[in-house]
């Protein structure tokens, strides 16, 4: 059957088909009639659901169309539409799907400056219709991606920067499998924040997700190098107590995972130094859990004990100025998704309160393990600001009449 040529069959005909999910029935019925909004919407779907060459085909009788009628679709419409087409044209495309260019797409839009309201629109639907998988098959591609975005100026480039997290919610989300050909994609990610000036508490935020994705992706030897610089151009920007607690989640990322090299190793010792070093001027301000995390990443860098000196005079200080609380036998429970510093909490609670037990939990959602805790903990404590919402609101609602300390 021809598309567009005279049949017996009526819009009627092809609707029934598409209500019964009889897609390629309904596809060549579509396709002899004559071209709607309505029959573009379905033909499009239809195409989507069988995949291969009706897609191309329907490419094909696309081109065909009056651009006025094509320009009613509404944006993620057009953007499938164009994608069909780029799938019909191997000569440009290769053999990539055209899931997969929309992401190209989208940073060639921000490479060519042209409509970049649209294009930052178009993100806001990407997390769930734009596929990642074949960036996480193909390291050149994603290179190609990172390319794009990370040689932006102007606007474009501020759009790409306030697209970070959306990105990463798109290419690392949580609890995914992460494949080595993203590394390109999160190195890049992680520049656009780090040449930020000024950084905000947001900005380090996505910084300490991104290192840890890097650290966990693995690194070359020069590329950790030179990763760790970054840190410490970062870490002297932003040094102050307020951002020690970020300090000490670089600190314990790096000191937990692998160095590809003795330069690696010199690199990430260099930059606790630094911490270590930037944190005495601030040392009348430090707070006991602040002293058991640099003590023990100090014996995590194998720093010797005579160069931290300071931190025994300022640990006896707190010592004498008041009694602690007596916690002996009582369980406190920890929710956070940020889980070095919970494990950093933890460590501290446990050396400031000898005989207490301190328990973590980071689970996405609720769980019997996270049920358990709510309920049986003497102390819960609620990392809101790195939780789940639906964990959120099950443990306040567990621990509704004994309480909750959150923050």
């Amino acid at each position: 059957m021809e598309a567009g040529a005279s049949s017996e069959f009526d819009e009627d005909d092809a609707d029934a088909a598409f209500d019964d999910a009889q897609y390629d029935r309904a596809l060549e019925l579509y396709l002899a009639l004559p071209a709607s909004k309505k029959s573009l919407n379905r033909l499009i779907f239809c195409a989507y659901q069988i995949g291969g060459e009706a897609k191309i085909r329907l490419a094909d009788w696309a081109v065909t169309l009056d651009p006025k009628l094509t320009g009613e679709l509404s944006a993620s419409q057009q953007e499938k539409l164009t994608s069909l087409r780029r799938e019909a044209s191997p000569a440009k495309t290769g053999s990539q799907a055209p899931e997969l260019n929309s992401w190209v797409a989208w940073a060639e839009q921000l490479r060519s400056g042209t409509d970049l309201s649209s294009a930052e629109s178009a993100l806001a639907r990407a997390v769930t219709s734009w596929d990642v998988t074949p960036f996480a098959k193909s390291e050149p591609l994603s290179t190609q991606f990172s390319d794009l975005i990370g040689g932006l100026s102007g606007e474009a480039e501020e759009l790409a920067k306030e697209a970070v997290s959306t990105l990463i919610s798109a290419f690392f989300p949580p609890g995914a499998t992460l494949s080595p050909a993203l590394r390109p994609i999160a190195r890049v990610l992680f520049l656009l924040i780090a040449l930020e000036d000024p950084l905000s508490s947001t900005d380090l935020e996505v910084l300490a997700q991104l290192l840890g994705h890097r650290l966990a992706l693995g690194l070359a030897s020069g590329e950790y190098v030179s990763m760790v610089e970054d840190l410490i151009d970062i870490q002297n920007r932003v040094s102050s107590y307020d951002t020690l607690p970020w300090n000490l989640d670089a600190c314990e990322a790096l000191a937990l995972a692998p160095a590809p090299s003795d330069e690696a190793r010199e690199a990430r010792l260099r930059f606790f130094m630094k911490v270590l070093g930037q944190t005495q001027a601030f040392a009348h301000r430090l707070q006991p859990s602040d002293l058991v995390s640099l003590e023990l990443l100090s014996k995590d860098f194998g720093v010797d004990k005579e160069t931290v000196t300071w931190m025994r005079s300022a640990q006896a200080e707190h010592e004498s100025e008041a009694e602690l609380a007596h916690l002996s036998g009582k369980t406190i429970g920890i929710y956070t998704l940020a889980q070095a510093a919970g494990a950093r909490a933890k460590a501290a609670l446990e050396r400031m309160f000898p005989g207490c037990k301190v328990e973590l939990n980071s689970d996405l959602v609720c769980t019997a393990k996270l049920t358990s805790l709510a309920k049986a903990a003497d102390l819960f404590v609620f990392a809101w600001k790195s939780s789940s919402h639906q964990a959120f609101f099950f443990a306040s609602g567990t621990r509704s009449r004994r309480g909750i300390r959150s923050g």
